[in-house]
């Protein structure tokens, strides 16, 4: 929607899209890492995706409302045995937005809404092999999420409103393995927050 003024990525999320991009060019775009190296003897490992994320939030009376948008996720691990990791995961979900009626817009005196969100989790890595070369992840942990919601005012004005939420999140996975380090894969990443509750979908 052009009445938005898109804000400037920070830093972090800009150095995050950065890697997950050379990361994705470098692997052919669809590839992980199975052990990038040791750190006092203990595997290390990380990997980049895309994929789409879907909000579960209700458009109400909005007359344009998206609740999909392409999306990234970046993640590593320490492995602490051959099948459990400790890993942490970034969430890059790009805008969704609402417009609403003249008629709405007069009665509440927003015209739309921009939401960005950007996720963190904290948790661990379960992995099963099930055939030779496929195995399965399962992946639980807290979800720490920074939501920013803009407002579009009648008047012409821009409302911002930050919200920090934290949720349990949950992980499944299904992942092949290419060669010794690397590894394709897809996932489905969910972070259980009611009405703000995300959906991840991706390859990688």
């Amino acid at each position: 929607m052009s009445r938005f003024a898109k804000s400037p990525l920070s830093a972090l999320t800009r150095s995050a899209v950065c890697t997950g991009a050379m990361l994705g060019a470098l692997l052919g775009g669809a590839a992980q890492a199975d052990t990038l190296g040791s750190i006092n003897g203990l595997h290390v490992y990380g990997g980049a995706s895309a994929g789409f994320g879907v909000a579960s939030r209700a458009c109400g009376e909005a007359v344009g409302c998206n609740r999909a948008n392409f999306s990234q996720k970046m993640f590593g691990g320490v492995r602490m045995t051959p099948s459990l990791a400790a890993e942490i995961n970034y969430f890059y979900f790009r805008p969704l937005d609402k417009e609403y009626s003249p008629a709405t817009s007069a009665a509440t005196g927003v015209v739309a809404e921009r939401e960005q969100a950007r996720t963190i989790t904290l948790g661990i890595n379960w992995e099963t092999e099930l055939l030779q070369d496929f195995t399965n992840h399962i992946r639980l942990g807290v979800a720490l999420t920074k939501h920013k919601n803009t407002l579009t005012l009648a008047n012409g004005e821009t409302q911002t409103v930050r919200e920090h939420r934290n949720a349990p999140y949950l992980g499944l996975g299904l992942s092949y393995r290419v060669s010794e380090p690397l590894r394709l894969f897809s996932h489905a990443d969910f972070i259980m927050d009611g009405h703000d509750s995300r959906t991840y979908l991706g390859v990688g």
